[in-house]
């Protein structure tokens, strides 16, 4: 379900940035963005205010339209997103909240897997 969510409201090729903790939410999240035909992000969760600017970074390097996240680091991403001058602001969903129905996206199996790789100095 998260695939075709995804799917429905982004266009294929356009960045997602996978914001969740090691484990299933990250396999979760991670897979359904590339089904969707999206570009998956993955970035490390920040445990500092340096970990927050290089998060920063890499959203506006690689133009992150989406930020895939789960609903217990939903208010904490809302937040550093309200603070940070981002435009346009991605749109923020909680994986976790997205009921599974098991439906893969439209046209999803033919689509090709890409990842985004940033690095900081």
């Amino acid at each position: 379900m998260l695939a075709a969510d995804l799917a429905s409201r982004r266009r294929e090729g356009e960045r997602a940035l996978v914001l969740t903790a090691p484990g299933l939410p990250f396999l979760v999240s991670f897979l359904a963005a590339l089904q969707a035909g999206v570009v998956a992000v993955p970035a490390p969760l920040p445990g500092d205010v340096k970990g927050l600017a290089r998060l920063e970074k890499i959203v506006r390097d690689a133009g992150v339209s989406e930020v895939l996240t789960t609903s217990d680091l939903l208010g904490l991403v809302t937040d550093w997103l309200d603070s940070v001058e981002l435009e346009p602001r991605p749109d923020v969903t909680a994986v976790d909240l997205i009921e599974s129905e098991g439906g893969a996206a439209p046209g999803a199996p033919d689509a090709p897997l890409e990842t985004s790789c940033t690095t900081s100095g």
